[in-house]
């Protein structure tokens, strides 16, 4: 990846794994194509002149040009990358800020009610054709995406490995090392962000402090899943053939981007199959688990299976749920019923959104001791349902 390449020395010593596979997605990603083909708009019909032998006339006839506008969202270059690939039959147009443009002329010569269907019937070919090559692109880009953290990360390392191993040759010349002069030294100062803690002691003043994640910092890092939720909504077409442990490693590469890593380049990571950790000094202050929605049972089981991995010290877990089933409205109705029945459940507390619920839990082997859960529920569309 010509990214890593791009890097100096020493942001490749300063930077963390995760956070270069941040930088890398947030600059590589590819936006998926969506053409919106339900409201287009039309220009004023400008007089041409058409030959007649396309029309099985002699000699020149009067025509009209249209230009027909459909706005699309993602990256325009799309349109044109792989067009040499695809059928012969995909019309040619405009990309213009924003609007893929079509142009259409109308022989005057006909009567009005048959060019019109002529022009109407073109239209339909083309806009069916514009869809096939979208789906094929889409699905490409799918591809490239998923593939990208790998990628990165392998890029990244091998960068750095070549660096340390350079360094290593350098250093073994026994040779003193020239110091730069104090003018081409530069000081910057950055202040990464760090996981806030707190703490209190138990009832034995002699015992070692109890550390718990702030409420504000909580609410952040559900802030972040949110947000990288919300882009992965937008670009269904990207996440679609993630599984679990996929889906988990994209929001990790989004926490990591937030914070300092604490001397281990790596604040968040997972231990088991789909968890996302936070630890401070040996110990658990936030836990998180990623499952598919697949009905009341399987979500119970899902949380019994956080629960379980809850240590008698753990007071902040969230449990984010990846629907690929349809109706997400029923599913969130399904949860607070399920949360409230459950043994461990002490109240609900207020909504932050309409898919981010918050619960208070005993914990199962303590029920004095609380657990505050978030729950984060969305939408990944099934491969096979993306048209």
């Amino acid at each position: 990846m010509a990214l890593a390449q791009q890097l100096t020395p020493r942001e490749v010593q300063e930077l963390s794994e995760e956070q270069f596979t941040t930088e890398a997605l947030s600059e590589r990603l590819i936006v998926p194509l969506a053409v919106d083909f339900d409201n287009p708009t039309r220009s004023e019909g400008q007089e041409t002149v058409l030959p007649g032998e396309s029309y099985g006339t002699r000699g020149p006839v009067p025509g009209s040009i249209i230009e027909i506008s459909f706005k699309f969202a993602g990256s325009a270059w799309l349109f044109h990358s792989f067009a040499s690939s695809q059928s012969s039959m995909l019309p040619c147009g405009e990309v213009r800020e924003g609007e893929l443009i079509l142009t259409y002329t109308a022989p005057l010569h006909l009567a009005e009610e048959r060019a019109r269907q002529l022009l109407l019937d073109c239209l339909a070919r083309d806009k069916d054709a514009i869809g096939v090559y979208i789906r094929s692109v889409n699905a490409r880009v799918g591809e490239i995406n998923a593939a990208l953290p790998v990628a990165a990360k392998q890029a990244f390392r091998a960068r750095k490995a070549n660096l340390l191993q350079g360094q290593r040759i350098a250093a073994s010349l026994d040779i003193p090392l020239k110091r730069r002069s104090p003018e081409d030294t530069r000081i910057v100062h950055v202040q990464p962000r760090r996981v806030a803690l707190t703490h209190r002691l138990t009832s034995n003043s002699t015992s070692v402090p109890e550390w718990r994640l702030q409420e504000d910092e909580f609410a952040y890092i559900l802030s972040v899943i949110d947000h990288m939720i919300a882009f992965m909504e937008r670009s269904p077409q990207t996440f679609a053939r993630m599984k679990e442990g996929e889906l988990r490693d994209i929001l990790l590469v989004a926490l990591n981007g937030h914070y300092e890593g604490g001397g281990t380049g790596e604040t968040f990571n997972f231990h088991g199959k789909t968890d996302i950790l936070i630890r401070h000094e040996g110990k658990n202050v936030f836990i998180a688990e990623c499952k598919f929605w697949n009905g009341a049972a399987s979500f119970v089981q899902a949380l019994d299976q956080l629960l379980g991995y809850t240590c008698w010290k753990d007071t902040r877990a969230a449990l984010i749920v990846f629907n690929r089933q349809k109706n997400l409205t029923r599913v969130l109705t399904q949860i607070p019923e399920l949360i409230s029945t459950h043994p461990t459940f002490r109240r609900s507390l207020e909504a932050v959104s309409g898919t981010h619920l918050r619960f208070l839990l005993g914990h199962p082997t303590d029920r004095e001791r609380i657990i505050n859960l978030a729950i984060l529920a969305f939408d990944v569309p099934d491969d096979l349902k993306i048209t």
